[in-house]
């Protein structure tokens, strides 16, 4: 049967915690290994940590002694992990009863298989409040082994390209270092990279089923990067580049060429805030029309490409025209000359005064 590390980075949630661990640790399949990096927190989280590791021997606690970011965190914890498959826990998230025994049921059957995945419920702060993200086109009856090549057909062209069931992902281990685990240049998105990279290599299983509750509020690590327009493009030129290189026999060019003109649509244009806002929950679903109409073809990815450039250049243009008039009014006010005393003239019945700039 093969074995299961989970690792974790935290950085002051010391309320959430215990939520966080007593789900991992209830589990009817427990994980052989849970690593915790508390990464320099300030708010107590160190001692709900110690409480929890003297009465849970699989519980594995490293510490940083200042707050060196989640990327360091993940590689100080993903070091100490030993089993087959490792799974990456939030620690404001709460994983799902019975998770870990599907996921592991289904590893052992499948165990050439890149990455095992579950569904996710995201919990939101705003309008949205809780969704459940899931792969439509795969039915939910069982679980199944889905082959590189339905991976790339049924779910990465046609969904958008930012969706993710990271929080619902367990990963083989040596996979997971063959495709360079979890790169801090793609910062957020590491994780999704990694599991298409293990997907597209190796297979994945799809249990069909809600894994965890994912935490995206907005305190949360993806959150805090998505608000932040041009470290996602930053994101997507990085991972478009790894695509065409180490990548390459993974991904054709015309594939990666479609992954720049969705990832500027969707993040970089912030076209899922705007969809999420603007468009009833019902019909969200008509942006995958666009990846409908560009799978079969490469000209509708370069016409649109196209266009997004063009509109971004006039927003530009227009932001530039805007600020060049705010500088004008802001100049120094007019001066107005006095009018010329004329006694024979009644009271404001002068010429009107000439302005003098």
């Amino acid at each position: 049967m093969p074995t299961l590390s989970v690792f974790m980075t935290n950085y002051n949630h010391a309320a959430e915690l215990p939520r966080a661990l007593d789900a991992l640790l209830s589990q009817s399949r427990p994980a052989e290994q849970i690593v915790v990096v508390d990464d320099g927190s300030t708010d107590g989280s160190w001692a709900v940590l110690k409480r929890y590791a003297g009465r849970h021997p699989s519980l594995e606690l490293r510490r940083h002694d200042t707050n060196r970011g989640v990327s360091a965190g993940i590689a100080t914890a993903l070091e100490a992990c030993t089993g087959d498959w490792v799974y990456g826990a939030g620690s404001d998230d709460e994983v799902l009863p019975g998770f870990f025994e599907a996921a592991m049921r289904q590893a052992a059957a499948y165990p050439t298989a890149g990455v095992v995945l579950g569904d996710v419920v995201a919990v939101y702060d705003d309008h949205r409040g809780e969704e459940v993200q899931r792969i439509a086109r795969w039915s939910a009856a069982a679980p199944q082994f889905v082959t590189p090549e339905r991976f790339a057909q049924e779910h990465l062209a046609v969904d958008c390209c930012g969706f993710s069931l990271g929080a619902g992902t367990i990963y083989r281990r040596d996979a997971l270092h063959e495709v360079g685990g979890f790169r801090e240049a793609l910062g957020s998105w590491c994780d999704t990279f990694a599991g298409r990279a293990l997907a597209l290599r190796h297979g994945a299983v799809y249990l069909g089923r809600t894994a965890t509750r994912w935490t995206a509020t907005h305190r949360s690590y993806s959150h805090r990067s998505g608000d932040d327009a041009a470290h996602m493009q930053a994101i997507g030129q990085t991972a478009a580049a790894l695509m065409r290189d180490e990548f390459a026999d993974l991904y054709d060019e015309a594939d990666v060429r479609r992954f720049e003109t969705r990832w500027t649509l969707e993040m970089a244009g912030g076209y899922e805030r705007v969809s999420d806002t603007l468009v009833p929950r019902r019909l969200r679903d008509v942006r995958r029309a666009y990846a409908e109409l560009s799978r079969d073809g490469r000209w509708f990815d370069r016409v649109l490409g196209g266009l997004l450039r063009a509109m971004f250049a006039c927003c530009d243009r227009r932001r530039e025209a805007a600020a060049s008039c705010e500088n004008w009014s802001n100049r120094k006010p007019t001066q107005v000359a006095k009018p010329p005393e004329d006694p024979g003239l009644l009271t404001g019945s002068a010429e009107p005064s000439r302005v003098v700039p």
